[in-house]
């Protein structure tokens, strides 16, 4: 049938090629005849078919969908609620909407490039064939015709965790929701108006066509950021849920998805270089303030809990080489090699600072007393990421040499009270209660954690070495020999010639 023949079939029914009337007589054709009119030559009075190609390279939209937007509705039969197969939710995903702009037809169907192409008018349902971006992510799509769902689509979480809505319903009519019209509540249930057409009552919902305007309506969506992935996705995603902070390219200001430049739903992830960190951040001045702050805790989220990469890829390891099992890489290192400040972690040096105090004056050994160890005041850990370390201030929890025969001394956080190695079961002492910050050796003199001699049931002796001469000399004064002797939880009663082995 050429385009003159056509008029003919047209005319005494009052239609013609340019009103669309060739598409309803098209539609109500079998294939066959119809493709026999789509692909013969230009008329016999020079004009062609209303596609203007002749060559069978006809507008999609003379079959289904209008000129310009060929996507149903309507359908090939005339079709237009969403609720039909044939229409469902292609104009969804051919407009494009709050979370990714228009999707090709060819990601989930052949699109022909003659009407006459092998495949193309053999009846529907037309068949799925989904594309690059269906497939991206290496997922394997497919689609359930009974259930007419979509499953396993790259485009709806397919390869992400956490999405509530990953297996999309292709027909998406009002009814899937609510009846339509709907009941309406109360006791008994009030009649709804038996009326289609909802913008009569709901115009900020519903256009007149019955479709539903998502776009700046009251409207729920479903298509919210949890309908793909989780929001955020589940561990070992970093569950921060600012999006914006790593994805910057498609996430704006506002928190919703920046549809220009296509990069939401494109096959790829975008992730900010940095991550959420400014220019400069690798920099331990920067990073450095961060993790004292907020600990494991800040970082782990994408560094992973033992900071060896997580899904960042950025191990702490990789920078600091045996950070974990070095003391001194977070504190001290100053004055020796132990790990105890200075300098604290903060970076003070002064013993005014209780991050720095006494720490020397105790791990450093002296002329009248052996080095004491970290774990006579606070739990030593095996690892710097060990439970309850980097926790802020250190616990203290006194050892062996602090608590002596049943002791049980007490810190209240500037001083001491009750601790063996400062006269906690002595007597006669004038500092038993040492202050942490008070460092200049008034605390640390012979009488100060026992009387010279001490008072109650002790000889009143002054000469020490007659008793304790493995300690102390006949001057008084603790034998350099003796050192490691004295605080050392015993009572050494030997002489000078009969002390304890080293």
């Amino acid at each position: 049938m050429m385009a003159c023949d056509a008029r003919r079939i047209l005319a005494p029914v009052g239609l013609s090629v340019s009103s669309g009337g060739l598409r309803s007589v098209l539609r109500g054709m079998a294939a066959a005849a119809a493709l026999s009119c789509l692909v013969v030559p230009p008329a016999c009075d020079g004009s062609s078919l209303s596609s203007g190609l002749p060559d069978g390279t006809v507008d999609c939209g003379e079959c289904h969908g209008t000129l310009g937007n060929s996507a149903p509705p309507a359908s090939l039969t005339g079709q237009t609620l969403t609720g039909d197969p044939a229409v469902g939710v292609h104009q969804a995903h051919l407009s494009g909407g709050k979370v990714r702009t228009a999707v090709l037809c060819s990601e989930c169907h052949v699109v022909p490039s003659k009407v006459d192409d092998p495949g193309h008018l053999n009846g529907g349902p037309a068949e799925i064939t989904f594309g690059l971006l269906a497939t991206a992510g290496g997922v394997k799509p497919s689609f359930d015709p009974v259930l007419g769902k979509c499953f396993n689509t790259y485009c709806h979480g397919g390869s992400l965790a956490g999405g509530r809505l990953t297996a999309p319903a292709w027909r998406t009519g009002c009814d899937a929701c609510h009846g339509n019209p709907p009941e309406m509540g109360g006791d008994p249930p009030k009649a709804h108006p038996r009326d289609t057409d909802c913008s009569k009552c709901h115009s900020a919902y519903a256009d007149a066509n019955g479709l539903v305007a998502f776009e700046g309506s009251k409207h729920p969506s479903p298509a919210g950021c949890d309908a793909c992935h989780g929001f955020p996705p589940p561990s070992p995603h970093p569950q921060s849920p600012s999006c914006r902070l790593c994805h910057s390219g498609t996430v704006a200001q506002d928190g919703t998805i920046a549809l220009e430049g296509g990069l939401h739903i494109d096959g790829s992830v975008q992730a900010a270089a940095n991550g959420p960190h400014l220019e400069g951040y690798a920099s331990p001045a920067e990073h450095g303030q961060d993790f004292l702050a907020g600990g494991t805790a800040a970082c782990s989220s994408c560094h992973g809990a033992g900071l060896d990469g997580g899904i960042s890829g950025t191990s702490c390891e990789k920078c600091h080489p045996g950070f974990r099992k070095s003391c001194t890489f977070c504190h001290g290192g100053t004055d020796n090699q132990t790990g105890a400040p200075p300098e604290s972690i903060s970076g003070g040096t002064a013993t005014a600072l209780t991050g720095v105090g006494a720490h020397s004056a105790h791990l450093s050994s002296s002329d009248w007393h052996a080095a004491i160890s970290c774990s006579d005041c606070h739990a030593v850990p095996t690892d710097a990421l060990s439970p309850a370390h980097m926790s802020g201030k250190a616990e203290v929890e006194f050892g062996v040499l602090a608590t002596g025969e049943e002791g049980q001394p007490v810190f209240n956080g500037t001083s001491c009270s009750a601790v063996y190695c400062h006269g906690g079961r002595l007597s006669g002492g004038t500092q038993v209660q040492p202050n942490w910050t008070q460092v200049d050796g008034t605390q640390a003199a012979c009488g100060t954690c026992h009387g010279l001699p001490p008072t109650e049931d002790h000889p009143k002796m002054s000469d020490c070495s007659m008793c304790h001469g493995c300690v102390a000399g006949p001057d008084g004064q603790i034998r350099a020999e003796g050192a490691p002797y004295h605080i050392n939880g015993e009572v050494n009663m030997q002489g000078k010639d009969s002390c304890p082995e080293d």
